[in-house]
């Protein structure tokens, strides 16, 4: 069974309902009413999936075994194999379903795939969990119900807004919108972090990697693999889909930029303009030269003066936590670029930069608190026991360092899943970073040559690609402004200005 393309265009007479949950999902044991036009599928007598149209879905089925793919999976070994192909080939592969996550350690796009065996079923998600997976109950007798945020499954849990989780968002120290842990903004519901999987029977998540046997891939040339396997990645989607690249002068994008060499001539090349941020400003400017420097066309797309009020109530519903200034960017993409877009994000990348380091030393041990000072999520009680729980889970020993592997699960896991959900309303996207593999190999490399500023691994990565895009500098310092003075004095006290808007925003809840 397979479902539309994911990146149908939306039609002009169906504006809100088009957009209301769109590429969403919701599992239960029946089907969801009240959505017109959803996919409803039953797979067993306990579960049942209603799928959004514009999320692209696919069913593979053999004897008691069967796999449900929502989303898309991309293979860099076999770029011409379609989500189906490998579908099937996986559920050939399949001998346990909780043995089925360490198959697709090679594979890429953004998924969320349920296994089903005579035994047990589960849930789990791509390597990044770029495609979100929320779940909760209404009582504890009751079964698992699942979905693709929790917006929407709140509406399907009646589910009431957690006091302490807005507090927390809102609290002074708070400089962060994404949830810690694995909570979220609603009581009873949990996000499932990457590299866990849920058991559907049981409606616990279990982690599945890294275990005390993981070992990490020995490369003889880590920069030459590492572009082999990010560039049939890139590879397997432009066979599929037509692509766009968002630019702004950082590493990210210089790299997927980079990747995009072989199909720059269909590539849509855009940049959001910030919310109130000038226009001259590096993240603005520099796409734009160095793309015409390459022959490319860039396009700007700029903030509308107001926001649609339709799309607004869109916005919210589908992400509740969600930052003001995503809905107005968001807007400036439906109504700047063309439909049916596939875009190319830089997402992932974070974990082998090694962003996050204990200032304390190396050798000073993981706390709660310290977790929360180093992602500035504030001190407020409902986040240090997240990140207490987390800690409790995570692998003390292994080939992992452990605040990468806090990157890959919170940052990556949860803010930058967060963003990717926040512009599914416009627009799918994928990183060719996506893939565990991929990101295991990469932190073979020493720390020396991947940390900041020099970035010194990404930096030969992006030279072996397309040298050419180093023409302009990456994130070169913006002019000295009042406006910047002020901000940066605000975002110290944790009152940016997209906090004070969601602030204004979890108040009215």
């Amino acid at each position: 069974m397979t479902g539309r393309s994911p990146n149908r265009p939306v039609e002009s007479d169906a504006r809100t309902e088009g957009l209301r949950f769109r590429r969403q999902f919701f599992l239960g044991p029946t089907p969801l009413g009240g959505l017109e036009g959803w996919h409803r599928v039953q797979l067993t007598d306990k579960f049942a999936l209603t799928i959004h149209p514009d999320l692209e879905f696919h069913r593979a089925v053999a004897g008691g075994r069967s796999l449900t793919l929502l989303g898309f999976l991309l293979d860099p070994e076999d770029p011409a194999a379609t989500s189906l192909d490998i579908l099937e080939r996986l559920l050939r592969e399949m001998d346990d379903a909780v043995r089925l996550p360490e198959l697709t350690n090679m594979l890429g796009g953004r998924w969320a795939l349920l296994a089903m065996d005579e035994r047990r079923s589960i849930l789990f998600h791509d390597a990044g969990g770029q495609r979100s997976v929320y779940y909760g109950r209404r009582a504890a007798s009751e079964g698992i119900r699942c979905a693709s945020q929790p917006g929407l499954l709140a509406t399907a849990l009646d589910a009431s807004i957690d006091p302490e989780a807005r507090d927390s968002m809102c609290s002074p120290g708070c400089r962060t919108y994404w949830l810690p842990g694995d909570t979220s903004l609603f009581e009873g519901i949990r996000a499932l972090l990457p590299n866990h999987y849920l058991d559907l029977d049981q409606g616990t998540a279990h982690r599945y990697w890294p275990t005390s046997e993981t070992e990490l891939p020995r490369w003889n040339d880590p920069v030459a693999e590492s572009a082999r396997i990010l560039e049939r990645t890139v590879e397997a989607a432009a066979r599929r889909y037509p692509l766009a690249l968002s630019m702004t002068a950082g590493w990210d994008s210089r790299l997927t930029l980079a990747l995009g060499r072989p199909h720059r001539d269909r590539l849509y090349s855009f940049t959001l303009a910030y919310h109130f941020s000038p226009r001259d400003i590096p993240d603005h400017t520099i796409p734009a030269r160095l793309l015409s420097r390459l022959g490319m066309a860039h396009r700007l797309l700029l903030p509308p003066a107001r926001i649609d009020g339709s799309f607004d109530s869109a916005c919210r519903e589908a992400n509740p936590s969600a930052k003001e200034t995503s809905f107005v960017e968001a807007q400036a993409l439906l109504e700047g670029s063309p439909p049916g877009r596939l875009c190319i994000t830089g997402d992932v990348a974070e974990v082998v930069k090694c962003l996050y380091r204990n200032t304390g030393g190396e050798g000073e041990p993981l706390t709660p608190h310290g977790l929360a000072s180093l992602c500035r999520a504030g001190s407020h009680p409902f986040a240090i026991r997240a990140f207490e729980f987390w800690l409790a889970g995570a692998p003390r020993a292994g080939p992992i360092h452990l605040l990468d592997l806090f990157c890959w699960e919170q940052m990556v896991g949860r803010w930058q899943a967060l963003i990717r959900s926040e512009f599914d309303i416009v627009q799918d996207s994928f990183s060719p970073l996506n893939s565990r593999h991929l990101v295991m190999g990469m932190l073979t490399v020493d720390e020396g040559e991947r940390r900041p500023p020099d970035h010194v691994f990404l930096r030969r990565l992006i030279e072996r690609l397309w040298p050419e895009v180093l023409m302009e500098p990456i994130n070169p310092p913006e002019p000295v402004r009042l406006r910047n003075v002020v901000s940066r004095v605000l975002d110290g006290v944790g009152m940016s200005r997209s906090l004070r808007d969601r602030l204004r925003r979890l108040r009215g809840i």
